[in-house]
């Protein structure tokens, strides 16, 4: 597998606070830290007791949630994936998800 675990699930979020009340009271999640950093906000939700973990952000543009996987190698992985991406065109018109990786601690 290229992947070790889904650590981490970016998720747009235009209102910081109506989001994390509407992650922990409609959803029941635990708000484990929230922080501002360079005029941007962002909060860390605890679903389950299994990540991912929802990372609310309103600096992100996008609609689509970014996935943040732990890899062993990040270079080699990144590598391998470039490679392999670079042939999608025989997928035909599949819509890629948005992936980003991190160094295993």
């Amino acid at each position: 597998m290229i992947f070790e675990s889904l650590d981490f699930q970016y998720v747009p979020s235009p209102n910081i606070q109506e989001s994390i009340r509407y992650y922990t009271n409609i959803l029941d999640g635990e708000l484990l830290w929230k922080i501002p950093a360079y005029s941007v906000w962002v909060a860390c939700i605890k679903l389950s007791d299994k990540e991912p973990y929802i990372l609310l952000a309103d600096h992100i543009e996008k609609k689509d949630p970014i996935l943040i996987y732990r890899v062993k190698n990040l270079d080699k992985t990144s590598s391998d994936l470039k490679s392999r991406l670079g042939a999608r065109k025989k997928f035909g018109n599949t819509k890629w998800p948005l992936l980003h990786l991190s160094r295993s601690c």
